[in-house]
């Protein structure tokens, strides 16, 4: 029986059609791609992650600082400190 499943898949294999890619034109020109693997430094990555990082902390805080004066405001005038 393991005999005949071995030899049916190697006969299916061997006799079906290779598939087709769905978009062959998808991928990125070889000379992109390798600019960006390979002649882009890692530091640059990581100088770029630490901006947008360092953005998004600097919004955050001033988003933050705005609410927490309204509310500290709101607390004052309830309690007349």
């Amino acid at each position: 029986m393991r005999y005949i499943a071995n030899t049916l898949g190697q006969d299916i294999a061997r006799y079906r059609t290779p598939r087709k890619a769905l978009s062959p034109e998808w991928a990125l020109p070889d000379q992109v791609s390798q600019m960006f693997r390979y002649e882009v430094p890692l530091w640059l990555y990581l100088v770029l992650i630490a901006l947008i990082c360092g953005a998004v902390y600097l919004t955050l805080d001033w988003l933050l600082g705005k609410e927490v004066a309204a509310l500290a405001e709101q607390v004052r005038q309830l309690f007349g400190v």
